[in-house]
């Protein structure tokens, strides 16, 4: 019995625990499922911020802003800032205040707006990108104004406005724009030296009346300056014939120009009360130097002048014996000459020194116009020339020393005014002789001029003698050009007579010979050599006009051979050789003229014939060059006519430039009441060839 209650009581606790294992098993994944395991941790995205919500603007000037300043007003989401934006400009005018932060209005005063008729103002919100509707507002402020020392009023307005001016003082100051938004007036008459005070204001079309008006105070200074000193040179001193330096005292900050006649020598500004600057070229023998200063308000004083004189002084010789052939300067000093020399401690020779003369002394080499008869001492020479320097083979002349170093000739504005003078020519001269050359074309028939062969006929070949005739021709164009100028004895025109030939000989190989060698050889065109007599009747009148006018060097046209063409040579084929001649031609006168810069002073024989040779072929070649584009008559530029004009038109400026350059660059050896008489001519010449133009075009065919 025992055993079978045991074995019962052993069968029930296995159906116990039968029954109890899925609870168990329930619990135990319960506590597994409860129990804590670590798992990775999942990133979370950060709140996105919330957009700023964009301001708008609802009040802002409707009436014109005059002030520059302008009240703003809106509304905006409450714990933002606004940021008030005109035009296109990125920076702010205004920015709301921190205390309306929080608010849903706001309001903002914009200052220093921009002038203009229309001008949008944009708000935004601070963080923000973007922003409100433009509100368009009209703003005039004041002009701006600038003043100087002499009385100019300059200033900025908007465009079209209109600015009246006055002043303090009661001087008119009427404005004269010069570009859309700038203008200036000048104090009329100009005030006493002074304070004065300009009041201006702008008005527009849009503006509902004037703006606010500007003012301005200016000190006038309408006192003249004293004139400069010159230290140096001294009246009378003997210079070098170019870059002689000259030095004085003066107004602090004032300029200084110094002029030969009328033309500039050179300019330097005063500091620490001095002045230096070195010039060009002069002229041998007698130079008025005139000075003077223009304060920094623009007042001149008036002018010092200072006579000296260029070149190199003479060489006495002492000699107890004197004879009449001792000198070559020294002209008579009484109307009958003694036959008794003078003794020895008479007249004693001036001794040979550096030291310049004192103003009491004859100046070396020279002598002032007032001066009379010497007394044997070398000063009766003429003072528009410098003596002779150890015989007239080694005097210089004043064609050797004219032109200015080639920098100088345009330095500053003086290419503007050679550009002038070119335009000058262009429109009085050439013009008006194609004009002349077109109307009177088959009605004037002009034979043509023959050096040589004149018994043959006109299509046969030139004489054998061509060569001969050449160089006779060249011989008397050369001495055309020395007999123009003055010069101090036989043996001085005869070198001079020696550097111009040589100068025409390279002009007429170089322009002529060689170009026309080129194109044989390298383009296979007919080009040959041909004399042209008719250049000579034109040296005539350039050498009768610079006697006229008195210019030194005078006009060179120099060139005696011309250009034979084959007949099958194309219109285009002759442009192109006139343009190369004229090119080649103006390339060796910059080339001669560089050279005549850096020769330096002329001391002897050789260097005045050099410097007298570059001279000539530098005026020669640009005369040539200019005839060569010229489209009249014989010389190559006729066909020109039928080529491009801003080419044509082109070239004959820059040449002339050139030209006119060069002559102006001899410092004024022609004055300008010499120069009247060509300009008379000139304007006379073109009047009367419009004239006749017009007549046979228009009034002729009625009749």
């Amino acid at each position: 019995m025992r055993a079978r209650a045991t074995a019962v009581m052993t069968a029930t606790l296995a159906v116990v625990a039968l029954a109890l294992l899925p609870t168990a098993s329930a619990v135990a994944a319960v506590d597994t499922a409860a129990a804590p395991t670590p798992t990775p941790a999942v990133p979370q995205a950060p709140a996105a911020p919330a957009t700023p919500v964009t301001p708008v603007i609802t009040d802002f000037p409707r009436e014109v802003v005059k002030n520059g300043s302008g009240e703003f007003a809106g509304t905006k989401a409450p714990g933002s800032d606004v940021h008030l934006l005109v035009g296109n400009d990125d920076i702010p005018y205004c920015e709301t205040a921190a205390d309306q932060r929080a608010a849903s209005a706001w309001t903002c005063t914009a200052t220093e707006l921009p002038s203009g008729q229309s001008i949008d103002v944009r708000a935004l919100a601070a963080g923000g990108t973007s922003a409100s509707p433009p509100a368009t507002i009209r703003v005039l402020n004041a002009p701006v104004l600038r003043g100087t020392a002499a009385g100019v009023i300059t200033g900025t307005s908007v465009i079209g406005a209109t600015v009246a001016a006055s002043s303090s003082n009661g001087s008119r100051c009427t404005p004269i724009p010069w570009s859309d938004t700038s203008w200036s007036c000048v104090l009329d008459p100009v005030p006493a030296s002074g304070a004065v005070t300009v009041t201006a204001t702008q008005q527009t079309p849009w503006s509902d009346g004037p703006s606010a008006a500007s003012t301005l105070a200016v000190v006038i200074d309408s006192t003249a300056p004293a004139p400069p000193t010159v230290t140096t040179p001294t009246p009378g001193a003997q210079v070098p014939l170019r870059g002689t330096t000259y030095t004085g005292t003066g107004e602090e900050g004032a300029t200084v120009d110094l002029y030969q006649s009328v033309f500039p020598v050179c300019s330097t500004v005063v500091r620490g009360g001095t002045w230096s600057c070195s010039g060009g070229r002069l002229v041998a023998g007698e130079n008025e130097i005139s000075v003077l200063q223009r304060d920094m308000a623009g007042n001149a004083s008036p002018a010092v002048t200072v006579r000296i004189f260029a070149g190199q002084a003479p060489t006495a010789v002492a000699s107890p014996t004197p004879t009449p052939s001792a000198s070559s300067l020294t002209p008579p000093a009484r109307p009958t000459p003694t036959a008794t020399p003078a003794a020895p401690s008479a007249t004693p020779a001036a001794p040979q020194t550096d030291e310049p003369a004192s103003p009491e002394e004859t100046p070396q080499g020279a002598v002032p116009p007032a001066a009379g008869g010497g007394s044997g001492d070398g000063s009766g020479g003429s003072p528009a020339r410098i003596p002779d320097t150890g015989g007239g083979w080694s005097s210089p002349s004043s064609f050797g020393s004219a032109l200015d170093p080639l920098p100088d000739a345009f330095a500053g504005l003086r290419w503007l005014s050679s550009l002038g003078i070119a335009l000058g020519i262009l429109i009085l001269v050439i013009l008006p002789a194609v004009l002349l050359q077109r109307s009177l074309a088959g009605r004037v028939r002009v034979p043509a001029l023959r050096l040589a062969g004149r018994n043959q006929p006109s299509h046969a070949a030139e004489p054998a003698n061509r060569w001969l005739v050449a160089a006779a021709s060249l011989a008397g164009a050369a001495g055309l050009v020395a007999a123009s100028l003055r010069v101090d004895d036989q043996q001085n025109f005869l070198r001079l007579l020696l550097a111009t030939g040589l100068g025409l000989a390279i002009v007429n190989f170089v322009g002529v010979v060689l170009v026309a060698h080129a194109f044989r050889r390298l383009r296979s065109v007919g080009v040959y050599v041909r004399l042209a007599p008719v250049m000579l009747l034109i040296s005539v009148v350039a050498v009768l006009l610079s006697r006229i006018a008195g210019l030194v060097p005078p006009l060179i046209v120099g060139q005696v051979l011309g250009f034979a063409l084959a007949r099958e040579t194309t219109e285009s084929e002759r442009t192109r050789v006139a343009l190369v001649q004229a090119g080649a031609l103006t390339l060796l006168s910059l080339v001669a003229w560089s050279a005549y810069t850096g020769l330096g002073s002329q001391d002897g024989f050789w260097s005045s014939l050099t410097s007298e040779t570059l001279s000539t072929v530098t005026l020669a070649g640009i005369s040539s060059a200019v005839l060569a584009l010229l489209p009249l008559g014989a010389p190559l530029g006729r066909s020109l006519l039928r080529g491009t004009v801003p080419l044509r038109l082109g070239a004959t400026i820059v040449v002339l430039t050139i030209g006119t350059a060069a002559l102006a660059s001899t410092g004024a050896r022609a004055s300008a009441a010499s120069l009247l008489p060509l300009t008379v001519t000139a304007v006379v010449f073109a009047a009367l060839s419009v004239a006749t133009w017009v007549w046979i075009r228009y009034v002729e065919p009625q009749h």
